[in-house]
Protein backbone atom coordinates (compact mmCIF):
# COMPACT_ATOMS: atom_id res chain seq x y z
CA UNK A 1 0.00 0.00 0.00
CA UNK A 2 1.34 3.64 -0.78
CA UNK A 3 -0.06 6.19 1.31
CA UNK A 4 0.86 10.34 -0.07
CA UNK A 5 -0.36 13.33 -1.15
CA UNK A 6 0.53 15.05 -4.42
CA UNK A 7 1.52 18.16 -3.15
CA UNK A 8 4.07 19.03 -0.17
CA UNK A 9 2.90 22.34 0.18
CA UNK A 10 -0.52 23.16 -0.73
CA UNK A 11 -0.03 27.03 -0.65
CA UNK A 12 2.63 27.13 -3.50
CA UNK A 13 1.39 23.99 -5.19
CA UNK A 14 5.13 22.73 -4.43
CA UNK A 15 5.32 18.96 -5.51
CA UNK A 16 9.01 18.21 -4.23
CA UNK A 17 9.70 16.33 -1.04
CA UNK A 18 6.50 14.67 -1.14
CA UNK A 19 6.08 12.45 2.09
CA UNK A 20 5.04 8.64 1.08
CA UNK A 21 4.54 6.10 3.18
CA UNK A 22 5.21 2.66 1.48
CA UNK A 23 3.41 -0.18 3.87
CA UNK A 24 3.52 -4.33 3.49
CA UNK A 25 6.53 -6.87 2.27
CA UNK A 26 5.11 -7.28 -1.18
CA UNK A 27 5.57 -10.75 -0.53
CA UNK A 28 8.63 -10.80 0.76
CA UNK A 29 10.12 -8.40 -1.75
CA UNK A 30 10.11 -5.62 0.38
CA UNK A 31 12.44 -4.40 3.07
CA UNK A 32 9.90 -2.59 5.69
CA UNK A 33 10.07 -0.98 8.61
CA UNK A 34 12.79 2.29 7.50
CA UNK A 35 13.53 5.64 6.98
CA UNK A 36 14.76 6.12 3.57
CA UNK A 37 15.53 9.68 2.03
CA UNK A 38 16.32 10.23 -1.27
CA UNK A 39 18.15 13.00 -3.39
CA UNK A 40 16.74 16.10 -3.62
CA UNK A 41 14.87 15.80 -7.08
CA UNK A 42 14.04 12.61 -6.95
CA UNK A 43 10.54 11.77 -8.72
CA UNK A 44 7.61 10.12 -7.05
CA UNK A 45 7.10 8.34 -10.60
CA UNK A 46 10.69 6.64 -9.06
CA UNK A 47 9.14 5.03 -6.68
CA UNK A 48 5.79 3.74 -8.92
CA UNK A 49 8.43 2.56 -11.46
CA UNK A 50 10.18 0.30 -8.54
CA UNK A 51 6.97 -1.20 -6.69
CA UNK A 52 5.73 -2.27 -10.27
CA UNK A 53 9.13 -3.84 -11.06
CA UNK A 54 8.46 -5.84 -7.83
CA UNK A 55 5.02 -7.02 -9.41
CA UNK A 56 6.93 -8.28 -12.72
CA UNK A 57 5.57 -4.93 -14.42
CA UNK A 58 7.85 -3.38 -16.86
CA UNK A 59 6.98 -0.21 -17.83
CA UNK A 60 9.90 1.98 -19.34
CA UNK A 61 8.64 4.95 -17.89
CA UNK A 62 5.88 6.68 -15.78
CA UNK A 63 5.89 10.61 -15.87
CA UNK A 64 8.58 11.79 -14.83
CA UNK A 65 10.35 9.22 -13.69
CA UNK A 66 13.76 8.68 -14.45
CA UNK A 67 14.49 5.23 -13.58
CA UNK A 68 14.11 2.98 -10.50
CA UNK A 69 14.89 3.55 -6.44
CA UNK A 70 17.51 1.24 -4.53
CA UNK A 71 17.31 0.54 -0.79
CA UNK A 72 13.23 -0.77 -1.38
CA UNK A 73 14.90 -4.17 -0.85
CA UNK A 74 17.32 -6.71 -0.58
CA UNK A 75 16.88 -8.94 -2.87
Amino acid sequence: MVYGGGISEGNTNNKTNIPTLVAGRANGRLNPGRHIVYPKGTPVTNLFMTLLDTMDVHPESIGDSTGMLEHLSDL
